[in-house]
């Protein structure tokens, strides 16, 4: 399931990205978006709506969000045979490395179930179990890895006592595997591979720096493009993840022209991913007086005052887009303080006035 965080905003003129508090993770079949921040990951979950050759297939992210699946959805072999696991990793780990596809795929799908509600002590059991290492190996040999990659995907949003699994997953060698079904002609693949990317960015310098040198922020840009709200949604909110806490990255999103592709989508009925673009644009701009500038010269103040003018945008749009508005608004008033006439008022001070009306009624 997915699940995001909040923007948080200071000050006018200074706005901010959090990136320090956790939120528990959502289970299946609530809304996929809420406001991102740096610090929630998403989580995949498994539905029966397909049949390839026997067995449940995962066509697109929509097929994921059904009630959580329980003990008796699990095939016999992974159901529990104690109290303290779902499933018994030892045959998981062996299935995995079976000749057979099916075989493999379920137990990368009891995984994935074993992943949402594992406990700490399970995490470590995951662990020092193998199975990171059969799962990564299995991408690399599989034509489809989708249930592997939604396994990782699992693994990366799980309980992660001192980030082990994810350590596992670099050592392994999983970051370049990412790298390359970002280029996947199946956008069911590439819509999972995003999604690994925000998980593995959250709260760690060391991963979103491997991620940048793998291309993955010049590869998820285009995909901007495309006209599908869980797509967007997802890479949106990893590049958001991916320029927290570096400016270096910041410029690669920008240079690779992203805020000329998002700003749009604020006044784009067929997507609805407002609080996405706009916690983006928060992060990108913040400290940067250049950016500032040049989102206020794409007339992304228009754009945003209009926005908050429509009754039917949600509560979390009104609040980042208000608190937004007023920071760039003061930017301009006190950038154009100097050219404004003696007597009379300036454009952005008239400005100004107009987003206090609307963000204080």
């Amino acid at each position: 399931m997915m699940q995001q965080g909040n923007i948080m905003t200071k000050s006018p003129g200074r706005m901010s990205p959090s990136d320090n508090s956790k939120t528990p993770l959502r289970r299946r079949g609530q809304p996929l978006i809420s406001d991102m921040n740096d610090h929630t990951p998403t989580v995949i979950s498994s539905s029966v709506s397909e049949h390839r050759s026997g067995r449940a297939a995962r066509k697109n992210l929509n097929d994921l969000f059904s009630p959580v699946r329980d003990d008796k959805s699990l095939s016999p072999q992974h159901r529990s045979k104690g109290t303290t696991m779902e499933c018994p990793l030892n045959t998981i780990a062996r299935q995995l490395q079976s000749d057979f596809d099916e075989t493999a795929d379920e137990a990368a799908e009891a995984l994935q179930a074993l992943a949402i509600s594992a406990s700490d002590e399970v995490s470590l059991e995951i662990a020092t179990s193998g199975v990171i290492q059969r799962l990564v190996e299995r991408i690399q040999t599989k034509r489809n890895p989708e249930e592997e990659l939604a396994a990782l995907q699992n693994l990366c949003a799980a309980k992660d006592p001192d980030g082990i699994l994810k350590r596992q997953m670099v050592v392994h060698g999983f970051i370049p595997l990412i790298s390359e079904f970002l280029e996947s002609e199946s956008m069911e693949l590439v819509q999972v591979a995003v999604a690994n990317v925000l998980n593995l960015a959250i709260e760690s310098p060391e991963r979103k720096e491997l991620l940048t040198n793998v291309g993955c922020i010049e590869k998820i840009a285009p995909l901007l493009r495309v006209r599908d709200q869980e797509m967007c949604v997802t890479a949106v909110s990893a590049l958001t993840s991916l320029s927290i806490g570096s400016e270096y990255r910041k410029q690669l999103i920008d240079d690779a022209g992203v805020m000329e592709m998002i700003v749009p989508l604020l006044s784009d009925n067929e997507v609805d991913v407002k609080a996405e673009v706009l916690g983006l644009l928060q992060s990108l701009v913040y400290c940067n007086d250049f950016r500032k500038q040049k989102l206020i010269d794409m007339r992304f103040i228009e754009t945003l005052t209009l926005l908050l003018a429509n009754d039917a945008i949600s509560p979390a749009v009104r609040d980042i887009g208000g608190r937004f508005l007023k920071g760039l608004a003061g930017f301009s008033g006190f950038r154009s303080k100097q050219d404004a006439p003696p007597s009379g008022r300036s454009l952005v001070e008239s400005m100004v006035d107009i987003v206090h009306y609307w963000t204080s009624s």
